[in-house]
């Protein structure tokens, strides 16, 4: 019992410090924003900061965690459905855009400055490892394929990507639920050519 008093407290902190960042973003920017800023708003002590993160950089990066866990407890989900009930392809997508539909604000400020690239290639790495998975449950990788399964995921994650950039600059007012639409009639007609889906 002594032990989970701790790490409600650590989880308070580690949720003030992702506050701070985002409300620090907004208002001034990822590049302008300091550790010193960060712990000022967040009134945190800076060792407890570098004992979690190390740097703004970290903390940025562990804040996507949160989207992470979001698509593995809908992988979870969808694996305990009931047997022969099938899991839809590419079935994190609608998860991934509801998140990020939460946190649009300070996604499009971070990628409209230096925190753009660092953001970018996290989520498109997480995106990967999610589609990888997909296609990996949908049919094994074989040598007859046609299309490397390297070059589906590469596809899957960039036009994930492009339907999310274009939501975000040009089409602000859909839904996720209407944007995900949008990006399944693109992909799965795409993969199901490919012969993966």
């Amino acid at each position: 019992m002594s032990r989970a008093k701790p790490d409600r407290r650590i989880a308070r902190t580690q949720q003030s410090l992702h506050r701070s960042l985002n409300t620090l973003i907004l208002e001034k920017g990822y590049e302008a924003t300091t550790i010193k800023d960060i712990v000022s708003n967040a009134n945190v002590g800076r060792s407890t900061f570098y004992a979690h993160h190390g740097s703004k950089e970290g903390l940025l990066l562990s804040g996507l965690e949160h989207l992470r866990a979001a698509l593995l407890a809908q992988r979870s989900g969808a694996s305990a459905a009931p047997r022969g009930q099938d899991m839809p392809m590419l079935g994190f997508s609608r998860t991934f855009f509801e998140h990020v539909h939460e946190y649009r604000d300070v996604l499009q400020a971070l990628l409209q400055n230096e925190g753009g690239p660092i953001v970018t290639r996290k989520i498109k790495r997480l995106l990967a490892d999610v589609v990888r998975h997909d296609l990996r449950r949908a049919k094994p990788e074989g040598r007859t394929d046609e299309v490397p399964r390297e070059a589906l995921i590469q596809f899957t994650v960039d036009t994930f990507f492009s339907i999310l950039l274009w939501w975000f600059e040009r089409s602000p007012k859909l839904s996720p639920v209407e944007v995900d639409a949008i990006f399944r009639r693109l992909a799965l007609p795409a993969l199901a050519a490919a012969g993966a889906a």
